[in-house]
């Protein structure tokens, strides 16, 4: 603290400077306190500078800015970086990697079957489960990465530095490995799973809004996979993607317009040779697509 108060002091000895800081100093008997410093230089007739002004002690209005500022950027139950933080994370890695051309990969991480635990065992007991999980995840990233908690039982995970590629299958595979072993909470045994999709910077996009897009397509198409794996981005999931919300536009005018048709199917008794039932089976035809079948719409 010495060398800060000798610094923020330096411009008044040397030049005569106002001062208007606030400082961190250390106080008698061990502890700090936040203070803000207010002073006038003046000059008097021989040659030396004299100071003029106050000291204030603002310590608890210096913990509640950190209190807010914690709140705003930080999820209660898990500790980690919430939503807001990552995603200001994520536009900083994006303008640090353009700048020195290095590879960085987002993961997008979602728990499998995390709302039977609700269901079956309880949201207090879920809660412990995600503190559980961010703790595990915790160990499975570097220091120079930036973990979050994006909402409900999802994570996400800017991987920095990597040398190729592939190196963000190795912290996906890990994490995969930590979530395996059973997490005892109330006598109970959970075993968590997670289905990881990856996408890495800058082959796949170069901005934050189409890595988060990214990463969160290859997510479900690792959870349509069986769960419990990791699937890096490919273009062909963007394709698929952008298929299937034409479709669910067109089906919206479909519904509006009336376009479907119902079909009746009869259901015929073998013995008797007699209709006892009918199915109503629902058609789509669609007018640049054909005939679009019920398992697809």
């Amino acid at each position: 603290s010495r060398k800060v108060i000798s610094s923020a002091f330096q411009g008044v000895f040397e030049k005569g400077e106002d001062i208007n800081a606030e400082l961190l100093i250390n106080i008698c008997g061990g502890g700090q306190i936040w203070v803000e410093v207010q002073s006038h230089s003046q000059l008097d007739d021989h040659g030396v500078w004299h100071l003029k002004g106050a000291l204030q002690d603002i310590t608890e209005r210096k913990k509640s800015e950190l209190t807010i500022l914690r709140q705003a950027n930080y999820d209660p139950l898990t500790q980690l970086p919430n939503r807001n933080y990552f995603d200001s994370q994520l536009a900083a890695a994006v303008a640090s990697a353009q700048r020195s051309g290095e590879l960085f990969a987002l993961l997008f991480i979602d728990l499998d079957r995390f709302k039977s635990v609700n269901d079956s065992l309880g949201h207090s007991t879920g809660d412990v489960l995600l503190q559980r999980v961010a703790e595990r995840l915790g160990h499975c990233v570097r220091e120079s990465d930036v973990l979050s908690r994006r909402s409900g039982d999802e994570f996400t995970l800017i991987a920095t530095q990597l040398h190729d590629p592939k190196s963000a299958e190795l912290i996906a595979q890990k994490i995969i490995d930590q979530l395996k072993l059973p997490i005892a909470i109330d006598g109970n045994q959970i075993y968590a799973s997670a289905s990881i999709g990856i996408t890495v910077f800058p082959y796949d996009a170069q901005n934050v809004e189409g890595l988060l897009k990214n990463a969160d397509q290859a997510m479900y198409a690792a959870k349509d996979m069986g769960r419990n794996r990791f699937r890096y981005f490919t273009a062909e999931m963007q394709s698929d993607s952008d298929q299937r919300l034409q479709l669910h536009m067109d089906l919206v005018k479909a519904i509006e317009n009336g376009l479907f048709k119902v079909h009746y199917q009869p259901i015929v008794d073998i013995d008797s040779g007699a209709i006892i039932d009918c199915e109503a089976l629902l058609r789509w035809p669609h007018p640049q697509l054909g005939d679009i079948s019920p398992a697809r719409f």
